[in-house]
């Protein structure tokens, strides 16, 4: 008995049997390429944030110092150690923040791109490279989302169902009398 709904054998290379076979794989790859897109949107969110509150960097990083300097709680010695500390770290990663918000840009926007055509099925190399690079902390709005569901898209990408689902889309053997 085979996992199909009706007992007719089934043949991929017939338009019947490739629709199925298309159908099921798109269902199997449905709830891992919605979440890549979530992810991708929510990395696009955080990056546009991150474009915004740039130019108040500095702004900010004064405000901090100014809590440390004010709190009478520290001694004076540990107070000028997280102050010049603080102020290390800006200068260390200010020059990168601009660069790393454009690359991060770019991967959530693959990141959906890459979801989208998970959903339908399409460029296997472009879902694999998004789901690679959803699952970089540094590139990902939410680590933890990206992973989990980067490492999901691998997994339904080497299903076997998918595998062959991709295989009969790229044959074309999809009808388009729907």
């Amino acid at each position: 008995m085979n996992e199909f709904e009706d007992d007719e054998e089934f043949d991929d290379r017939s338009p019947r049997g490739g629709d199925r076979l298309i159908e099921d794989a798109k269902r199997k790859a449905y709830m891992p390429a919605v979440f890549l897109i979530i992810t991708g949107a929510i990395s696009l969110c955080f990056m546009i944030y991150g474009f915004i509150a740039l130019p108040s960097f500095d702004k900010n990083m004064e405000a901090q110092i100014k809590v440390i300097e004010d709190n009478p709680g520290i001694p004076a010695e540990q107070k000028k150690t997280q102050i010049d500390m603080m102020r290390s770290i800006a200068e260390g990663i200010k020059p990168f923040m601009l660069p790393l918000y454009v690359v991060a840009t770019a991967v959530g926007l693959l990141t959906i791109f890459g979801g989208i055509k998970l959903m339908n099925l399409q460029a296997r190399g472009i879902v694999i490279a998004s789901s690679v690079l959803s699952m970089i902390p540094i590139t990902s709005g939410c680590c933890c989302l990206g992973l989990t569901f980067g490492i999901w898209a691998l997994i339904v990408l080497n299903n076997p169902l998918v595998r062959d689902g991709y295989r009969a889309v790229a044959r074309g053997s999809r009808t388009e009398d729907y």
